[in-house]
């Protein structure tokens, strides 16, 4: 979209009517913000579609006490249709999708998170204040991602989608290890996309987060993702992702 730039963070307080014109009954209002996460479409490899928007919302209700709780989305826009992972289109998946014995449906990817070189795939949008977390890293360091998915470690290997989302550097100086907050979409090759949210503790050999949603064959998902760095060197790392999760679908 022209004059749409990787990174750009947006915050709303929109009105949300109960029919598709402005004159319409009012209802209540959509807080929060939407931060575009793809890169421009000469850069992007492995993923599909167009220029794609995490978005992080409260809805609420005319009524303040009839408030919703914050609700969080994370939409991959403009919308795409989802086909199936894993039969129903003859997506080959190569291994990736897996089913264990728990009947959890299990992905196996590598995230590429490059910070350097020509076209660097994870941006620093806003700087954080104070004394250093971590090297350079301060509270409040919020990061734009649109990683390259891949099917093995090596960035040569078999590109399987993109990782679209922020993270937020949320530790303190001397309150703990360095800690960050992962908010971000699995957007995958076939259309589909997966949901993560959560805290990674850099210091830790595996950490759990959480798959609270997803679309196309992983509509109404939920399950965790245990998350290790399988290779690291200044501003570039390489994470290995095993993302367990179930569907309605």
């Amino acid at each position: 979209m022209e004059g749409v730039r990787f990174g750009d963070t947006v915050v709303m307080d929109d009105l949300l009517t109960e029919g598709p014109t402005r004159a319409s009954r009012h209802v209540g209002r959509a807080q929060g913000t939407y931060v575009t996460a793809s890169l421009s479409r000469d850069h992007r490899e492995g993923g599909g579609g167009g220029p794609a928007m995490v978005l992080e919302l409260a809805a609420w209700t005319a009524a303040r006490d009839a408030a919703l709780a914050a609700i969080v989305l994370h939409i991959s826009m403009p919308a795409v249709v989802c086909r199936r992972l894993a039969g129903g289109d003859g997506t080959s998946t190569g291994g990736m999708l897996t089913t264990t014995a728990a009947n959890l449906q299990h992905l196996h990817l590598f995230m590429h998170d490059e910070h350097t070189g020509p076209t660097p795939t994870a941006v620093l949008i806003v700087n954080g204040t104070g004394a250093p977390v971590t090297g350079d890293v301060r509270f409040g360091d919020t990061v734009v991602m649109d990683n390259v998915l891949t099917e093995g470690p090596t960035r040569d290997s078999r590109h399987v989608g993109r990782a679209q989302g922020t993270y937020v550097t949320t530790s303190l100086p001397r309150e703990g290890p360095p800690a960050m907050l992962v908010s971000m979409n699995l957007v995958l090759t076939a259309g589909s996309t997966v949901t993560v949210v959560g805290r990674n503790d850099v210091t830790l050999p595996v950490r759990e987060l959480a798959v609270v949603g997803g679309t196309g064959s992983f509509r109404m998902a939920t399950g965790y993702v245990l998350w290790k760095t399988r290779s690291w060197r200044p501003k570039s790392a390489v994470l290995e992702l095993d993302v367990y999760l179930r569907t309605t679908t």
